[in-house]
């Protein structure tokens, strides 16, 4: 019976921390539902970014864009009808973010991005939800940057005109361990591609998240490893 007992209490221990591990946390979320404008209708002001996350901590800002604007409102960023997918638990579908190509184009090459902090994480992951017109940007490059923004690695590309129906587009950085545990890192969307001719072609983005596994202090690795270690006793020994 003490020997059952142990393994048990073993196992359970190991089950536990695995479980704990596996498990992913938002680290920072942007659900774009705030973009109610003084005068009636939605949009950006040009006080509006950086722009917090509503969920975690992190700051999302806009850059080589233009930054025209009428009475305080930005001309080419737009904030239209949002979605659900992506979503956090219980968040309406909102608005988005949406950035239009301007006049000849303009914004062909601006980014997004999303400054957070990868302390004790690992296992990044970062996704949104996207929509856009036929005539709107169809390249949209993710990289990340690790020194404040003066070099950014290319992850991938997604290519093509967005149709009218949202979709999520995820980027699982399990695999790119220079971006974890990092105080500070930029992931970056730029995007291209759009219609010098049609001012008003678009993407849209909602929901946008980054998540990550917090990573096991050494304490919690070593009983653990203690754990694993017992287990196996018990079985050879039984």
């Amino acid at each position: 019976m003490f020997k059952t007992s142990a393994l048990s209490v073993a196992a359970a221990a190991c089950v536990g921390l695995v479980g704990a591990h596996a498990s992913a946390d938002v680290i920072a979320y942007w659900n774009q539902n705030s973009n109610s404008l003084p005068g009636g209708g939605f949009g950006f002001e040009t006080t509006d970014f950086p722009q917090a996350a509503d969920l975690g901590a992190g700051s999302l800002t806009l850059a080589d864009f233009d930054t025209s604007a009428t009475s305080g409102v930005f001309d080419t960023i737009q904030s239209f009808a949002g979605t659900t997918v992506n979503a956090q638990p219980s968040v309406s579908s909102g608005g988005s973010l949406a950035p239009q190509n301007g006049s000849g184009g303009v914004n062909n090459g601006m980014s997004i991005d999303l400054t957070v902090s990868t302390d004790n994480f690992e296992d990044i992951i970062v996704s949104w939800a996207q929509r856009g017109t036929s005539t709107g940007f169809d390249s949209r490059a993710f990289s990340y940057s690790i020194d404040g923004g003066t070099n950014f690695v290319l992850v991938g590309t997604d290519s093509g005109s967005l149709g009218s129906s949202w979709a999520t587009e995820t980027y699982d950085l399990s695999a790119v361990t220079a971006v974890d545990d990092q105080s500070s890192v930029i992931f970056r969307i730029t995007l291209d591609g759009g219609s010098t001719t049609s001012s008003s072609g678009n993407n849209r983005f909602d929901n946008i998240t980054i998540e990550g596994t917090v990573i096991p202090e050494p304490a919690s690795l070593a009983l653990l490893a203690a754990g694993l270690g017992v287990a196996g006793l018990r079985r050879r020994s039984a």
